[in-house]
């Protein structure tokens, strides 16, 4: 019996591994969770440069930051050309700031209340 695999990303960025028997009837699916990078990008908000330049999104129950979008200006644009090997991209998440963890609400408050902005990203591998 001839048999194929294929793997493909779930909405949470998750791997999820299907086989799949000879006449396309998929038989088994399994999540593989692979380990997230992180590192630490560190900004300060200016006069005239105040703007983290990215647009994010989240979900209710996240306690994440999803990069949707990194803008050709501001503090983030600036932190990727002087850092290509640890630049932020889109898909990227942002999962602390200055070492707290929480909901959106408490991620986007701490990003208006604070000038130097610690925050802890993560990336599937």
């Amino acid at each position: 019996m001839f048999g194929c695999c294929t793997d493909t990303k779930d909405s949470s960025g998750e791997i999820v591994s299907h086989k799949e028997e000879d006449n396309g009837d998929f038989v088994q699916s399994e999540r593989a969770t692979q380990p997230m990078a992180q590192w630490e990008v560190t900004v300060i908000k200016k006069k005239g440069q105040n703007m983290l330049g990215l647009d994010t999104s989240t979900q209710a129950n996240s306690t994440y930051l999803k990069v949707v979008v990194v803008k050709g200006e501001g503090l983030i644009a600036a932190w990727n050309g002087q850092n290509p090997t640890r630049e932020v991209k889109v898909d990227d998440r942002i999962v602390k700031i200055n070492g707290q963890s929480g909901g959106k609400e408490i991620l986007y408050q701490l990003i208006r209340d604070n000038d130097e902005l610690t925050l802890t990203m993560e990336r599937g591998a």
